[in-house]
């Protein structure tokens, strides 16, 4: 098994915004670690969020199949900004103003056979004005045809969870009902509302697990 790791730095100006800032790593996705997983993380950190790459990223390889280097993993934003975050100084924020916006997450995957990809989310976000901001979801998962390969007749996936939690930290599990080697999860934010950060994990499946099984043990079976 074979691990990758890539951390990507800039340096930002500071500005202030009416809102504290959290941001950690509260809630990893289960299968984290495991074989043909990707775990993507965006902190800002770049002063444009056009085409941006995540702060940290690493896929871990079962030893049979490649993951897809010929992509690129980046952001396109539709009315969210961009501003130093002001508890931490090495970090930034994406933010609304008084109309919603959207931030849409392009991944990269393994090039594979199986049957699933499992997507799993964790948002932590603020107000930019107290009380007038919102909660911030996916709103689709999008990947591209599995007959064409291409994005014309896109196959969309299916939420099957969702959490609230306390102060301002939201995750989701999304399923899409073939395996991928790329695809969109999109954000939408809603006014007034600044993403802290977001951690962006997929894997690769056959079959869903349940309790009793581990992701690990699971795709043992499949080799």
């Amino acid at each position: 098994m074979q691990r990758y790791l890539i951390m990507l730095a800039a340096a930002v100006l500071m500005v202030g915004l009416a809102a504290p800032a959290l941001a950690d790593d509260f809630q990893p996705a289960s299968f984290r670690g495991e074989d043909l997983t990707v775990a993507a993380e965006w902190e800002f950190i770049n002063q444009s969020l056009v085409d941006l790459p995540p702060s940290y990223i690493n896929w871990i390889d079962d030893g049979v199949h490649e993951y897809n280097e010929s992509c690129y993993v980046h952001t396109h934003p539709n009315q969210v900004f961009w501003a130093a975050d002001p508890n931490e100084p090495g970090d930034g924020i994406a933010y609304t103003n008084d109309i919603p916006g959207q931030l849409d997450f392009f991944l990269c995957n393994f090039i594979d056979d199986y049957d699933f990809k499992y997507v799993w989310v964790q948002i932590t976000y603020g107000e930019t004005m107290p009380g007038m901001g919102g909660i911030p979801y996916i709103y689709e998962v999008v990947a591209p045809n599995e007959v064409t390969n291409g994005w014309e007749n896109a196959v969309y996936g299916m939420q099957i969870e969702f959490a609230d939690m306390p102060p301002m930290y939201r995750t989701e599990l999304w399923i899409l009902p073939y395996n991928p080697d790329r695809e969109f999860v999109n954000l939408w934010i809603p006014p007034h509302t600044y993403i802290d950060q977001i951690w962006i994990e997929t894997i690769s499946t056959p079959v869903v697990p349940n309790e009793d099984v581990t992701w690990g043990q699971l795709k043992s079976l499949y080799r």
